[in-house]
């Protein structure tokens, strides 16, 4: 596995990058030793507790696309998906994202995550969608803790709105604490991360935290 230089706030949250949930098969090999990860931002899907709690129903930025009006003459809007509104927290959805994306030479998801000091934020994607998919070894896949102040009205936002946080993305070391062992425990059990080539099972998170380090991940034994 290579190594990864970067603050644990990251490499916490990247680990995936060498690592996979007990549960996937295993991938292929590319032959190049180049991986291709793209970004995946999971909010495509219609029932997350959070949306249903603030929207009062279904909801996904599906019905942003759905909603598009052109703004100038020629501006072709709404734009229909190809393969239609579908839900990525079907597995049978998100194995057909995945074929496309592997017979493609993308070899790695990195999913746009939030988990904030009350919990997490578009986990269905992974837990239910990718998780769940049958085809799921034919891709890595990692985490991107994108934590920022989620707006109320930030989909869509109109220019001038009052800006009211729902959901504020700063987090305290106890949170901070809570997230990482979510990761480790939750998707990758399987892993540990090694620190000059010791294991760091009993290290200071808060420690590891605030310090430049090299990290590298291999699993565990």
């Amino acid at each position: 596995m290579r190594n990864l230089s970067a603050t644990v706030l990251v490499a916490a949250a990247m680990l995936a990058g060498g690592g996979r949930a007990s549960d996937l098969k295993e991938p292929r090999v590319r032959d190049s030793g180049i991986t291709v990860a793209c970004y995946y931002f999971g909010q495509y899907h219609p029932n997350h507790p959070r949306n249903l709690k603030e929207r009062g129903g279904p909801w996904s930025e599906w019905e942003l696309i759905k909603a598009a009006k052109p703004r100038f003459p020629g501006h072709a809007q709404p734009k229909v998906p190809q393969w239609g509104y579908e839900d990525e927290s079907d597995p049978r959805v998100m194995a057909k994202k995945i074929d496309a994306a592997a017979d493609h030479g993308i070899d790695a998801f990195i999913f746009d995550w939030y988990h904030y000091e009350d919990g997490p934020f578009l986990e269905r994607t992974v837990n239910e969608g990718f998780l769940k998919a049958k085809n799921n070894g034919r891709i890595k896949f990692a985490f991107m803790w994108a934590n920022r102040d989620w707006i109320k009205n930030l989909f869509p936002y109109s220019k001038g709105d009052p800006q009211v946080v729902l959901y504020p993305g700063k987090v305290s070391p106890a949170g901070f604490e809570r997230i990482a062992d979510h990761l480790l425990k939750g998707y990758y059990p399987n892993v540990s991360i090694l620190i000059n080539h010791k294991s760091a099972t009993n290290y200071g998170i808060n420690s590891l935290w605030r310090r430049q380090i090299t990290v590298s991940t291999q699993p565990s034994r």
